[in-house]
């Protein structure tokens, strides 16, 4: 197991420039998945493969820049292996390394794309799905409740305390 996290870049000291950045969730698409239906948010979920530079870049020019970043900090994201996820990958088209799917809370997905991605590219894949999304959104089965209910004696008049 340890040879695995190493070899998918997470263990300790290893950095990738750029994707520190967003707030990532996981260690599986299950996981994030189910942050994001509990949250009712959508869920982007990046392919890469850890040897690739492809995949590097596309960390330190597209994931580090702060548009993007801050396109993502409304949507639950995950990393996966490419190699590792392929099966996921394959079943939402992904053949090619970096890409990426947006889906819903019901595992619908909404926008995909694999390399080459520009900037702009992603960018208006974000914006699309979120757009996409708002316009079918349901809200969550329950509403959190922000403030208890006003308590009032309607037996005393205006101005009257009781």
């Amino acid at each position: 197991m340890a040879l695995l996290t190493l070899l998918a870049g997470c263990s300790e000291g290893v950095h990738w420039p750029g994707v520190t950045s967003i707030r990532w969730h996981g260690p599986t698409y299950q996981d994030a998945h189910a942050v994001a239906q509990r949250e009712h948010k959508l869920t982007f979920v990046y392919f890469r493969n850890w040897y690739l530079k492809d995949c590097t870049e596309f960390e330190e020019h597209m994931l580090g820049d702060l548009e993007v970043v801050g396109e993502t900090r409304s949507l639950i994201c995950t990393v996966l292996d490419f190699d590792w996820d392929r099966p996921l990958a394959e079943k939402w088209g992904i053949k090619m390394v970096p890409g990426f799917v947006i889906t819903t809370p019901d595992d619908e997905v909404l926008v995909k794309q694999q390399r080459p991605i520009s900037r702009d590219e992603l960018l208006k894949a974000l914006r699309l799905a979120k757009e996409k999304f708002g316009g079918s959104a349901k809200p969550p089965a329950t509403l959190p409740r922000l403030w208890p209910k006003a308590q009032r004696d309607d037996s005393s008049g205006p101005g009257t305390r009781g």
